[in-house]
């Protein structure tokens, strides 16, 4: 059984307070930038609605998500 990486997310979208998810992925899919794109959606119902989004790394697992203006269909 594959072991865990865990993850702490943060969502900044201007004028609101940053939203903080904790999840985990499994090692053997924690490489895949689009499975993790996928799980960032499925986290926050807000990038689940926006055509783009950006992803930063802060620290070793920590994830910060920002929203572009108009971004949303």
């Amino acid at each position: 059984m594959a072991g865990e990486v865990s993850f702490k997310a943060y969502l900044s979208t201007e004028g609101y307070n940053p939203e903080v998810r904790r999840f985990s992925l499994d090692q053997n899919v924690v490489t895949s930038f689009i499975y993790l794109k996928e799980k960032l959606r499925a986290l926050f119902p807000t990038l689940a609605r926006s055509q783009s989004f950006d992803i930063f790394w802060k620290g070793n697992f920590t994830i910060e998500q920002k929203i572009d203006k108009g971004g949303y269909s």
